[in-house]
């Protein structure tokens, strides 16, 4: 027959030492960094996905400055592009919308002092799908139409920004194995130490009929309040770091970087992680430990 106990909890007094009340804060900053690598990672492959599906299947079109019938020569260039077989669309931007992309880059006072001068004549041009069309099959026709026009293809330079976010969640997820790792080491240490020093208290457990799963359960019990814990104060810390940044950045001249819905569900789910991971760890480390014991 199992043995147990009306006091299940109490079976082993756990919790009252400075070190085991100690180590749920020093799981907090583990959550912490955890949090912020795990939001790091999301808002990096966010921003890449956003970005490659907006300029994704589009090219821009550059018309040198000229004087005279400036918009003849737009309508021209607008008309040999929607003329080839591929492009979805052409439209010309406005001297506002080119002034509105400047922004971001330059600073709104730097981009309206820009304004006063001739801007850029840009086109946008769309792109069928698995079309035919190219960025040098533009080039050659709208250079027909107006001699010095040039084609930016975006994708060219979308490739370091895919680069810079691989690079970054790489980092992250490295950061977020780091502190995952400290927080398990953290708890073996905390278990081990508890359980040395009640290591009389388990042995009249035994004598009594204890298994060792019995006396692992209440090991895990405690590690999985302390776990849980350590891992929300962490999330609670790295939400109000990440509002503050996003408050700080708000008006900086920065691409905007967010998180969705999935990636904040995903960060809650730091603390039951976190309790799960100490909860696990301490039953390993507590089975483990009984096994070397005579």
């Amino acid at each position: 027959m199992r043995w147990t106990s009306p006091q299940r909890v109490e079976a082993v007094p756990l919790g009252r030492t400075t070190v085991d009340r100690l180590a749920p804060w020093i799981i907090v900053p583990m959550a912490y960094l955890a949090t912020l690598a795990l939001a790091a990672s999301l808002a990096a492959a966010d921003a890449a996905g956003a970005w490659q599906a907006a300029l994704d299947g589009r090219v821009t079109v550059q018309l040198p400055l000229a004087g005279g019938d400036r918009g003849a020569v737009v309508d021209a260039a607008v008309a040999a592009l929607e003329a080839l077989p591929g492009v979805r669309a052409a439209r010309a931007l406005t001297a506002e919308e080119v002034t509105r992309l400047l922004e971001p880059w330059l600073g709104p006072e730097e981009a309206a002092a820009l304004a006063e001068l001739p801007p850029p004549t840009l086109i946008d041009v769309t792109l069928e799908a698995g079309g035919a069309a190219d960025a040098a099959v533009l080039e050659v026709a709208v250079a027909e139409a107006v001699p010095g026009a040039t084609v930016a293809e975006h994708a060219s330079w979308l490739t370091p920004v895919r680069d810079l976010a691989a690079t970054v969640r790489l980092v992250a997820w490295l950061v977020l194995g780091l502190a995952t790792g400290a927080a398990a080491a953290t708890v073996v240490a905390v278990t081990s130490a508890e359980l040395t020093m009640h290591r009389g208290v388990v042995e009249l457990l035994h004598a009594l009929g204890a298994t060792d799963g019995y006396v692992a359960g209440l090991f895990q019990r405690h590690a999985l309040v302390m776990g849980a814990f350590g891992g929300a104060v962490g999330l609670a810390l790295a939400v109000a770091t990440l509002v503050a940044l996003g408050w700080a950045t708000g008006d900086a001249a920065l691409p905007e970087v967010g998180l969705g819905v999935p990636a904040w569900l995903a960060l809650a789910l730091v603390p039951p992680a976190a309790a799960g991971l100490a909860m696990l760890t301490a039953r390993l480390t507590v089975l483990k430990v009984l096994a070397r014991w005579p």
